[in-house]
């Protein structure tokens, strides 16, 4: 069974604008998930990033908010759209359980859709 994945919507990347952007979207199916860690993956380097609901990181944020704000996780059966500074090829999440246990059963996903003329900004 899935438990979080992604979602094509805004998943795409923005380099009209600066910093570039790279935007995706996920979906949690298990309540038992209580955030994620995002993995960044560029040109074979890779950054990680732990999402917690009231948590924050300088490089992400929400879509339609500001860089470095509050994050959130979706609810289950939820959609939610971030953000991060950056150019990547691939994104993967991990979901982070109740226990604080990280997952191995995640997803993955790969960017090569162009979100630029007015997507994400």
């Amino acid at each position: 069974m899935e438990r979080l994945h992604f979602l094509l919507g805004y998943t795409c990347t923005n380099i009209e604008v600066s910093p570039p952007l790279t935007a995706f979207s996920v979906r949690i199916e298990n309540a038992a998930i209580t955030g994620f860690k995002v993995g960044l993956i560029a040109s074979g380097s890779s950054t990680v990033i732990d999402v917690s609901e009231g948590g924050s990181n300088s490089d992400m944020k929400m879509y339609g908010a500001d860089m470095g704000g509050l994050l959130s996780v979706p609810g289950v059966g939820e959609v939610k759209t971030y953000v991060v500074s950056g150019v990547y090829d691939r994104v993967e999440v991990f979901p982070i359980l109740e226990s604080g246990r990280t997952c191995d059963d995640g997803d993955s996903i790969k960017i090569a859709t162009s979100c630029t003329g007015g997507g994400i900004q």
